[in-house]
């Protein structure tokens, strides 16, 4: 997990378009695995925590969990409603923010895997903290230690679900739709991650080849333009 500048205005908007609308609980969730999930949801829990809000960040995903190994917190045994949803909270001094790291695969979640059982847990957790982000699994990958992530983001006020621009597919993002409106998630937004799209001089140079057979020596001195041009390469 990559952490994001807080000040960056993308973290503001979407806050904004999220818990800055009052909502307590926001669930954050993708498609498939690596696509920016757990650095979303760092961010805007870091990002709530600066605009004075104590807030609590839970690492669902069992099956890959970063949050807490990024911050050298070891995943433990805990189950929602119960003590140990509590008593393994770790707060980070002087920030506002409080982490709970992913369950261990060992932890029998199966009893307790339910959107009552989860929306139980999360009205508990509202009595010590002003607003939650949970971290959940990829919603199309299915295992027996995943904790469900459709039912995570039902049990939430609201869900965001990462798409990776370039890589994920139209058929994964109808499958995880349907996923979220079998269990009634209420869907606010979805954030496109566009790190390994190409960019705007990686594209004129793919469309220079087209004229290759035409002019191939003017076209390799248009590529080589664009290379070295300083306004197509920077970063957007």
């Amino acid at each position: 997990m990559i952490p994001l500048p807080i000040h960056y205005m993308e973290i503001e908007d979407v806050y904004a378009r999220t818990l800055g609308t009052g909502i307590f609980s926001l669930a954050i969730s993708g498609i498939n695995d690596g696509e920016g999930v757990s650095t979303l949801a760092y961010a805007l829990a870091r990002y709530a925590a600066a605009m004075g809000r104590k807030t609590l960040l839970v690492d669902f995903n069992r099956r890959n969990p970063s949050v807490g190994q990024r911050l050298g917190i070891p995943s433990t045994h805990w189950f929602p409603g119960d003590e140990s949803a509590h008593d393994n909270i770790v707060a980070l001094s002087q920030t506002g923010l409080s982490i709970l790291p992913a369950p261990t695969v060992e932890s029998d979640w199966l009893r307790v895997r339910g959107t009552h059982e989860l929306r139980d847990c999360f009205n508990n957790w509202q009595n010590n903290f002003d607003c939650i982000v949970a971290d959940t699994s990829p919603l199309t990958v299915c295992n027996q230690e995943n904790i469900p992530p459709e039912n995570v983001c039902a049990a939430c006020d609201g869900a965001v679900v990462v798409v990776q621009t370039g890589q994920t597919s139209e058929t994964s993002v109808m499958e995880a739709c349907g996923k979220l409106n079998k269990t009634n998630a209420h869907l606010l937004g979805t954030v496109l991650n566009d790190r390994h799209a190409p960019g705007l001089a990686d594209e004129l140079i793919r469309e220079t080849k087209r004229f290759d057979g035409v002019a191939p020596k003017f076209m390799k001195k248009v590529r080589n333009m664009i290379q070295n041009s300083t306004f197509l390469n920077q970063a957007i």
